[in-house]
Order: structure tokens, then C-alpha cells, then sequence
């Protein structure tokens, strides 16, 4: 009868859930390291976007926040670290690069997803211990590379 589907139904909706995850695989399809990668590369392509934060990359990429919490704590990070780093690593790139040295700092800051140059300060000194100012002083001296 109905009450013997439902159970033949539910044992094997378990049976299907514990293969997948045998395999690495969740519900949905993904292993934690495609999830992982879907989240590194959308902070990667939406950096500038001063608005990122852990709640609209979780809608973006489809993935529960939970999830990306979990994941990142498994790797020994956080989302909130993942999107400074990549910040601050663009930040870097541009301070090394001769093209960049006529745009202020503030700017810099803007386009790397900052809301302010002191945010910005803060955040690279506090990662590089030295300053963007100082960066790309010992930069343009040829100090850096």
C-alpha cells in the first residue's frame, strides 16, 4: 500500500544520498572542491564589487552559506580572508605595475573593491607589513619587485 512505497520510497532516497556522498558528491552534483573552486573564482571575477559579501556570493554561486563556511574552515580560511587576499593581491599587482603609478591610491583602492584608501591601508599593511604608500615608494625606486 501507500504506507510500503512511502517507506521502500524513503529507503531508497538514503540509500542514493549515501552513494553520492560516498562518491564525494553531494545532492546536488558537486564535490567540496567544486563548490570551493565555484566560490574562489567568483570572489576572483567580482572583487571590485564593494558590496561582495558571503550572503550574495552564496545566491551567485548557488551554494549555501553554511556550506561556504564549512568549506573554507576546512582549507583553514574564511570567505571574509579569501576575498581580502584576492583584494590585496590586485592591489599588489597594480602598485608593481609602472602603468598604475599615476593613479592615487584612493582610486587603487575603489577599483580593488575597498571602500576607502585607509580601509585599504589597513588591510594591506596588516597582510604585507608595509603600507601601500610605502609599497609603491620602495616600487618605484626600484626597491620592489
Amino acid at each position: 500500500g501507500i504506507k510500503t512505497s512511502k517507506g521502500l520510497f524513503t529507503l531508497m532516497a538514503n540509500r542514493l544520498r549515501q552513494a553520492l556522498n560516498l562518491a564525494g558528491r553531494s545532492q546536488d552534483g558537486m564535490s567540496s572542491d567544486e563548490k570551493f573552486d565555484a566560490v574562489v573564482q567568483h570572489i576572483r571575477h567580482n572583487f571590485a564589487n564593494n558590496l561582495m559579501d558571503l550572503r550574495s556570493t552564496a545566491e551567485s554561486v548557488g551554494i549555501a552559506s553554511r556550506t561556504i563556511n564549512y568549506l573554507t574552515r576546512n582549507r583553514g580560511t574564511s570567505f571574509s580572508e579569501l576575498l581580502w587576499d584576492t583584494r590585496i593581491s590586485a592591489v599588489r599587482s597594480w602598485l608593481l605595475n609602472p602603468e598604475m603609478s599615476a593613479i592615487s591610491l584612493q582610486q587603487i583602492a575603489l577599483a580593488a573593491g575597498f571602500k576607502s584608501a585607509a580601509h585599504m591601508s589597513t588591510k594591506f599593511k596588516a597582510k604585507l607589513n608595509i603600507s601601500p604608500l610605502a609599497f609603491r615608494k620602495a616600487v618605484n625606486s626600484g626597491f620592489m619587485s
